[in-house]
């Protein structure tokens, strides 16, 4: 007996299902997963991790190395690249917030997030730390050993040089309402990124905007949420929304990239709640604004190094925002990092909790630093900045990191 027929008639219709999550494990996002190419590992990438995923949410009996999900960095370069849009940064969160409730965070992330939810205990800290490192102190902890024994000996480090928190200075404070914007000011970057913020606010001073500061404000939720705790990221959400709602204003900017991004995704927090109010990098305002402005810039003479934050990359048009901001700078040369994807590996508080990766991820930028004789280096996430800065001290490199609206008000503020 013989059979007579044509493959390819018999399987036209076929249609191998998809899973509910939509991931159908082509690969493609392999190439562009920072921790897969570092490690080498599948299981480190986005389709090794929505396996161990799936295997957790249908609470498999199969051992689940959650140490390879938390290993994540949050950079979601993966969803730019994803032929079927897998929304893999909720699958993450939800997952993480499974994995909460089966394992404690480290030690050293709650007391991060436990700061982030309290300013009224972070300043006084940072004010505290100030005057122990004005007279000697901190320095001499840190030969003592004290800082390794109490196992913050890497905080320490990252926290880097501070300065003493002061009240931000706004001069103008009335305009009209189709010239105002609200400064986001975060937990962390409220006491720790207040030179950024005031050059941020002294531009907007000089090109007649009004700034304002909504009172209530709090933590944008982003360390919260990535560490799977949902539950206190939503009610912070709740808390910006319902703060930044009181006035009019044309937009709500922030000076750190990952709050920034974080903001823009309330709607996907939020089931009942929207952020109404568009949110916008200060760079990416800042650009807008100068098309319609005509303003002489100072020259600065300075060759300078680019780092991109992947949180500043997740949105359209803010990368390129960056590079049209600092190119009205005459005599500034711009040299942006190379290589894709270029995570510096601080992840929030992965730079933290995940030391190894974090430091591995950030060695290669600084080794391509070493090479390129800049006068400084810019970046426009907080978490970003100090874990660069960290590693160039470590390397011996001496140069300052600054973000771009510092290098725009010393240009343009006489």
């Amino acid at each position: 007996m013989s059979y007579n027929f044509d493959l390819n008639d018999s399987f036209a219709s076929f249609t191998p299902p998809t899973p509910p999550d939509g991931c159908t494990q082509c690969g493609i996002c392999l190439s562009t997963c920072p921790t897969f190419i570092q490690s080498k590992d599948p299981e480190q990438s986005p389709m090794g991790r929505i396996r161990l995923m799936r295997a957790l949410k249908n609470d498999s009996n199969e051992s689940i190395e959650s140490e390879k999900l938390e290993s994540c960095l949050g950079c979601y370069t993966c969803e730019s690249v994803c032929p079927s849009k897998v929304d893999f940064g909720k699958m993450l969160d939800e997952s993480l917030a499974l994995i909460r409730k089966q394992k404690p965070m480290p030690v050293i992330t709650r007391i991060m997030l436990f700061l982030a939810e309290k300013p009224s205990v972070l300043k006084p800290l940072m004010q505290i730390t100030y005057l122990a490192q004005a007279i000697g102190l901190r320095s001499l902890l840190e030969k003592l050993g004290l800082y390794k024994l109490i196992r913050i000996q890497r905080a320490n480090a990252l926290l880097g040089k501070v300065n003493f928190p002061s009240k931000l200075q706004n001069k103008i404070n009335s305009v009209s309402d189709d010239q105002r914007v609200a400064l986001f000011t975060g937990c962390f970057s409220s006491v720790m990124e207040q030179t950024v913020q005031q050059s941020a606010i002294d531009v907007f001073n000089a090109l007649g905007l009004e700034v304002t500061l909504p009172e209530g404000q709090e933590c944008c939720g982003a360390l919260h949420r990535h560490n799977g705790d949902l539950e206190t990221a939503a009610k912070l959400a709740r808390k910006n929304i319902k703060a930044f709602s009181v006035k009019h204003t044309d937009a709500v900017v922030t000076t750190s990239s990952g709050c920034g991004a974080s903001l823009k995704a309330y709607s996907t927090w939020l089931e009942d709640e929207d952020f109404t109010i568009p949110v916008m990098d200060v760079n990416h305002y800042l650009a807008n604004v100068l098309r319609e402005h005509q303003v002489v810039f100072d020259p600065l003479t300075l060759k300078v190094a680019l780092h991109t934050p992947c949180t500043l990359r997740q949105n359209e048009n803010q990368e390129e925002a960056v590079i049209e901001l600092l190119q009205k700078i005459p005599g500034l040369e711009i040299l942006p990092l190379s290589g894709e994807p270029r995570c510096c590996g601080a992840g929030g508080s992965q730079m933290l909790s995940q030391p190894e990766m974090a430091d591995a991820l950030r060695d290669d930028i600084v080794d391509e630093i070493k090479t390129m004789d800049v006068d400084m280096l810019i970046s426009s996430n907080l978490g970003c900045a100090m874990h660069l800065k960290d590693g160039l001290v470590k390397a011996g490199i001496d140069i300052p990191l600054q973000h771009p609206v510092q290098l725009i008000a010393k240009a343009i503020l006489k």
